[in-house]
């Protein structure tokens, strides 16, 4: 049994290292979209189902932008959408994006479609889960090496 769990976090581990390494790879892009002013269209909270018995909330903030004359709509504000917690962490993002408002939107320039709110976190927070993620499956490796090897 202790084979199969540590293939089976072995597994996952790996897959999150590799997600991990696409997230990079996209947050260094980022750093060369380009910008467009755009404004909020709707903020608010969104109730997520996590498969647990508590319910995860997040905050949803939908804006639009132009370019090329060609109106887009958008709701990623960070690379990584799923940032739930309490009701009191949503309302608390979400406040601070009130409907009307002005904000900067990146967007890549070969797809406008992808669009963010917030880039600075992306490439701290791919680095910090590729790198957890590629040590915990070394750690794994190893332990299989030394005990079934």
């Amino acid at each position: 049994m202790d084979r199969l769990m540590a293939i089976v976090v072995f597994l996952l581990c790996a897959t999150a290292a590799i997600i991990g390494v696409r997230s990079v790879l996209l947050a260094l892009s980022m750093r060369r979209w380009l910008s467009a002013e755009g404004e909020v269209r709707s903020s608010g909270v969104l109730g997520v189902d996590s498969g647990a018995s508590a319910r995860m909330y997040r905050p949803e903030i939908v804006y639009a932008f132009s370019v090329g004359g060609i109106e887009y709509t958008g709701a990623r504000r960070t690379l990584f959408p799923i940032q739930a917690g309490g009701t009191g962490y949503a309302e608390e993002v979400a406040g601070q994006y009130l409907v009307g408002q002005r904000v900067t939107v990146y967007y890549n320039p070969q797809n406008p479609r992808e669009s963010i709110l917030n880039r600075k976190t992306a490439l701290p927070m791919a680095a910090l889960l590729t790198a957890l993620a590629t040590y915990m499956s070394a750690t794994i490796l190893l332990w299989f090496v030394r005990h079934l090897g």
